[in-house]
């Protein structure tokens, strides 16, 4: 006689057992083996925006010394804002007009962005230290004002 043991049947009728491998976030794994150190340096930003005029060049699209020396300035001091440029570039360089304007338009935009200029300050200050406009009412002037 031939017995069958209940628990070959109860271990059958259950779900396997859930393990931290089957559960776990796929995405946390990765945040965990991310390198800390930066991808590039500075330097290699610079010497890819360099190779970018380059190729721009290759490809047709011509810029003054103008727009490439305020594209350089703006690498290096805010490489990653120059590479957003680059992509902006890329983007729609069929539609932009003047291709040397935009690129150094963009540069000083950014580094406006970046480090606002003290002209703004002056101005701010400046326009507390003038008194406002004086409106001309009846009192103020001997003759009347024409009806608006």
């Amino acid at each position: 006689m031939h017995t069958t043991s209940n628990n070959h049947n109860d271990a059958a009728s259950k779900p396997p057992p859930r393990t931290t491998a089957t559960t776990t976030n796929p995405r946390a794994t990765t945040t965990k083996s991310i390198n800390k150190e930066p991808l590039a340096t500075t330097e290699d930003v610079v010497a890819a925006m360099t190779t970018w005029i380059s190729r721009m060049h290759a490809q047709g699209h011509r810029f003054d010394d103008k727009a490439r020396q305020k594209f350089q300035e703006l690498a290096a001091v805010d490489p990653y804002r120059a590479v957003g440029i680059t992509v902006s570039f890329d983007l729609r360089n069929h539609t932009i007009q003047n291709k040397s304007a935009w690129l150094a338009r963009a540069c000083f935009n950014c580094q406006r962005k970046h480090h606002p200029s003290t002209l703004a300050t002056k101005s701010t200050s400046y326009r507390k230290a003038v008194p406002s406009k004086i409106t001309r009412t009846a009192t103020t002037t001997s003759t009347p004002l024409p009806p608006k």
